[in-house]
């Protein structure tokens, strides 16, 4: 008996030998590196995961594992149980008067036709490694790795379950997991995001339908809305704002702008309303079908601490971790953006091309009214009747109210609104009523919380490497949504301040041995990738430029405004100007102004050449004859829109040549010495010349992976 023992122990001993020389090679291979290693090390609180304690329905504090969990239970159980008015004649009343607009029936037979196996198979390929799997705990490489050999066993499965209308219980499950909100009571369960861990099967399902309806969810969701919607990005929300809020051209009139809270939009969404809106859409009875086989009888077990509740059905909401939840979601909250854009009694804020009611990104809602004493109380009314169907509803004492002007405040005491007076935060930024204060409202707290974190991150048995990755893994995306997000110019020495802080960090307050611009070089060309943090700012802005470039891109509100400004110039001419153009062209919109002044910045950091490929031809603020007449916008029609068309085979083009190609009348000849004398001035070497590196970038289509 004792040498059993004996051997068994030593069959231990050898294993967790054999478990500490796995650990110690995998942090030598990853514990630099941007992996999940280097993560979990660099967040300050990993115990943070845990729930120490949540109230009770009563106020009573709970802290034992089994009590938070029975708490979360009841919690989620009592949320994902259905609360709507079950008269379905309001809500037949409701769509009917929205006017939604409706797939064709190509497009409807598209979204119907028969889930393939070759679907199945590339949607397997596309799943994310590294997830944390369902009930199953199947994770997505298990599929990958076995592709050929499960694919087809699932595709059958799908189209019998299709067929017999259910399917199997497996994919039904969920497990919940809970996130606590940053900023919100950790002793409150609603303080809590819940994700849902689903099977791997019912992901490749779901994503399978997510991958069919993306390529037409952009017919039947209006622009307003950008989240989760192909093409569409959460800065045309917020350039849309500023652009209302800044602008010198604003007229006298009363204007407010509203920033509506929703309460768990996503767990109380109604089926009934959901499926009634799938098909007012035409969706198509057999993508509906899937749909409500999805739906058909969900269950979950909340996961706290380790703790698994007993199971329990979901009667509505949908799941947030599914790749087709966001999708549905637009199209659920679709007709109440179409009730408010069509309302007489709600009033806008007008351009000369635009109507601006309504900016939606998934549940986050913005309202922009004028008149706003006769607006609001119908704006009210409109949300609470879509309520009593759809299950959305409002946290009006979270929603927040500023006014751009108003003549008289006193009526606003008596919304159920916050009333901000200076400053409110909508998608992560903070939305100030001056633009000049914009930046110090963003941009010191980053920092403060970047030398926050930089404390911390000394503390730890990082290298050089690891440091670098740091920076890359957390710092790095927090900015460049800034950049992204708020279109002002910044001095070069906000970015040598940024160096200053974290340049010794990355040397571990030592000597540095290596300059910052070797560090930057790609490890192909010997450096470390160390970010550069001005040309994450520089790519950023001239990003949101190539969307101003490119006049083929779908209409959107921010763009309309931006071009309605520099009106009767084209916005590009403007922006690329070779000369320094009299500041009445755009000072009245300091957006416009400070998107010129960083390509101003560009061309002189890089020392580009006066002219770029990609200036228009037409309406060009510095080239007069473009302005006497519509004989260069004619030239943009036939395909001459800019200086670089005029180039053929890296060659300024005759005008025979340019007749030959782009089919210009004869009488041009006198437009065409015009033209060639103007980019002759600019351009001394012009008879042969290529286009720039960021002639090149600009050109990129703005909505191109390439980007």
């Amino acid at each position: 008996m004792m040498s059993l023992k004996f051997k068994y122990n030593q069959i231990l001993s050898a294993k967790i030998a054999k478990s500490f020389l796995y650990a110690k090679q995998k942090y030598f291979e990853f514990g630099d590196k941007p992996h999940k290693l280097l993560a979990r090390q660099l967040r300050k609180n990993v115990s943070d995961r845990m729930i120490h304690k949540v109230k009770s329905a009563s106020g009573e504090l709970l802290s034992s594992p089994r009590d938070i969990n029975d708490r979360f239970r009841q919690f989620y159980e009592t949320l994902y149980t259905s609360k709507a008015d079950p008269n379905p004649l309001i809500m037949q009343n409701f769509l009917e008067n929205c006017n939604l607009p409706a797939l064709n029936q190509e497009d409807s037979n598209f979204l119907n036709k028969e889930i393939s196996l070759e679907e199945i198979t590339e949607t397997i390929k596309s799943l994310k490694s590294g997830k944390t799997p369902g009930p199953d705990g199947y994770p997505s490489e298990f599929y990958k790795t076995f592709s050929n050999m499960l694919s087809p066993y699932l595709h059958k499965m799908l189209v019998q379950a299709n067929e017999d209308g259910v399917l199997p219980s497996t994919l039904d499950e969920a497990f919940i997991t809970v996130i606590h909100k940053k900023g919100k009571d950790p002793e409150e369960v609603g303080s809590y995001r819940p994700i849902s861990l689903l099977n791997t099967d019912q992901k490749i399902l779901a994503k399978t339908l997510a991958n069919r309806l993306s390529t037409l969810i952009g017919k039947l969701v209006h622009s307003d809305q950008t989240g989760f919607i192909p093409n569409r990005n959460s800065f045309f929300n917020l350039r849309r704002l500023f652009n209302i809020m800044y602008s010198q051209r604003l007229p006298n009139v009363d204007l407010a702008v509203i920033s509506l809270d929703a309460e768990k939009a996503f767990d109380q969404v109604e089926w009934p309303y959901l499926f009634k809106v799938l098909q007012k859409f035409n969706i198509g009875d057999g993508f509906i079908k899937w749909i409500q086989l999805l739906y058909r009888n969900p269950c979950a077990r909340i996961l706290t601490n380790q703790s698994l509740s007993p199971r329990f059905n979901l009667h509505r909401g949908t799941r947030q971790g599914c790749a087709l939840s966001p999708m549905l979601f637009a199209l659920i909250i679709e007709p109440l953006a179409q009730a408010i854009r069509s309302h007489a009694a709600i009033h806008g804020y007008n351009t000369k091309h635009t109507l601006n009611k309504i900016s939606l990104y998934a549940d986050d809602i913005l309202l922009y009214v004028t008149e706003p004493q006769d607006s609001i109380p119908a704006i009210l009314e409109v949300i609470n009747l879509f309520g009593t169907f759809s299950g959305y509803r409002i946290n009006w004492n979270k929603s927040e109210l500023m006014p751009i002007r108003l003549q008289n405040t006193s009526w606003l005491e008596h919304l159920p609104l916050k009333l901000s007076s200076d400053k409110f935060t909508y998608l992560g930024i903070v939305v100030t009523k001056q633009y000049s204060l914009l930046f110090k409202e963003n941009f010191p707290s980053l920092m403060q919380k970047l030398k926050a974190n930089i404390q911390f991150w000394r503390t730890l048995p990082i290298s050089l490497l690891g440091r670098i990755n740091a920076i890359k893994m957390v710092f790095l995306p927090q900015l460049l949504y800034l950049y992204q997000n708020i279109p002002i110019f910044i001095p070069k020495a906000f970015h040598k301040q940024l160096d200053s802080i974290i340049n010794p960090f990355i040397w571990d307050y030592k000597t540095h041995r290596i300059g910052k611009k070797h560090l930057c070089k790609s490890k192909l060309e010997g450096g470390l990738s160390l970010p550069n943090f001005i040309f994450y700012y520089w790519a950023a802005n001239l990003r949101a430029v190539t969307f101003l470039l490119d006049d083929a891109l779908p209409p959107s509100s921010w763009l309309s405004m931006e071009r309605e400004e520099c009106h009767p110039f084209s916005i590009g001419a403007v922006i690329l100007s070779p000369v320094n153009l009299e500041m009445s062209l755009y000072r009245n919109n300091p957006i416009i102004h400070s998107t010129v002044r960083i390509w101003k910045q560009i061309k002189v950091h890089f020392d580009l050449r006066p002219i770029s490929f990609m200036l228009p031809v037409a309406r060009n603020p510095s080239f007069a004859p473009s302005n006497l007449d519509n004989t260069f916008e004619r030239w943009g029609e036939l395909g001459i829109s800019t200086i670089g068309d005029l180039y053929i085979g890296g060659t300024f083009a005759s005008f025979e040549s340019l007749r030959e190609t782009y089919n210009l009348p004869r009488s041009n000849f006198f437009r065409y010495l015009q033209i060639r004398d103007y980019v002759r001035k600019y351009l001394p070497t012009f008879g042969n010349a290529k286009p720039s590196m960021f002639d090149g970038c600009i050109k990129i289509c703005p909505t191109s992976d390439k980007l």
